[in-house]
Order: C-alpha cells, then sequence, then structure tokens
C-alpha cells in the first residue's frame, strides 16, 4: 500500500466513524450524559440515561488504548489484561496490516497523539466493520471500544 493510499485510506475509515458514532448518538443516545457498564469477558456493553434506565446494549471489541502522558496506543490484542471475547475479531486488523505492509497495525504499541489514535481505531472499524466507536475516556488513559449490534434496552 503507497503512502496515498495509506492516507486515502484513513480519511475514508474517519468519515465513516464519525457518521456511525452521529448515527449512535441520535438513534440510542450514545454520547449523551449518563454511565455506562462493561462486561469484558462477554465483550459487551450497556448504555444508561443521568436517570440509570437502560439506553442501549452492544457487542464490543476493544480497539486498544491511547496515553495521553506517555502518547502512545495499544493495541487490545497485545494487552493481557483483556479477555480473549474483547479482542479476538482484531485479529483480522493484524492480519491485514501484515498483507498491506503497514506496521502500525501490526506493532502491539505504537507513538501516536491523539489524532493517530483516533486514525488507528477508525481503520480497525472498517476492517472489522463496526457500527461505531465509544471512547470511554479514563484519568490515564482513554479505551477505544467497537461496537457492533447496537440495540434498544
Amino acid at each position: 500500500m503507497t503512502d496515498d493510499e495509506h492516507d486515502q485510506w484513513i480519511e475514508r475509515a474517519r468519515d465513516a466513524v464519525r457518521r456511525g458514532m452521529a448515527k449512535a448518538q441520535q438513534k440510542f443516545g450514545i454520547g449523551a450524559p449518563g454511565r455506562y457498564e462493561l462486561d469484558l469477558p462477554t465483550a459487551t456493553i450497556r448504555f444508561f440515561d443521568p436517570e440509570d434506565h437502560p439506553r442501549a446494549t452492544a457487542r464490543l471489541q476493544v480497539a486498544g488504548s491511547w496515553s495521553p502522558t506517555g502518547e502512545s496506543w495499544m493495541w487490545g490484542w497485545a494487552n493481557d489484561s483483556l479477555p480473549a471475547a474483547a479482542t479476538q475479531a482484531l485479529a483480522a486488523v493484524r492480519e491485514r496490516g501484515e498483507r498491506d505492509a503497514v506496521p502500525s497495525l501490526t506493532a502491539g504499541v505504537v507513538a501516536s497523539d491523539e489524532g493517530d489514535a483516533w486514525s488507528l481505531v477508525s481503520l480497525a472499524a472498517d476492517v472489522i466493520q463496526a457500527e461505531c466507536v465509544y471512547r470511554a475516556a479514563g484519568p490515564k488513559s482513554h479505551l477505544f471500544l467497537l461496537l457492533f449490534d447496537l440495540r434498544k434496552s
């Protein structure tokens, strides 16, 4: 894959993620005030509104985590603390990186700023056809989740 082809792929993937996130927000309130519950062993997430009523559920894959202080991205498949159920689909992302000689898709940890993290998760979403991306922000790192089969609770 040439650099131009790679850049075009990133732009297409990021556009698709933006559209998917907008649709998830409009249809299910994803990203609106409320809370969420992750169940990594079953690779699912539940979203709740501010009154704690169930809003939506989805299957998930943990694409990876981004550390603002370390300016690094760690792929979910490289994180030993994550259960296999939450990362198994990412094998296709790694395989695509090997096939197309894209090192950022095959290295377990990649130097990245936040924009790079969004690009990487967007490529992953494209490869495994996620409906949308959800970023779970934490005090030290942000977990990027790929969501599938989003439905009202």
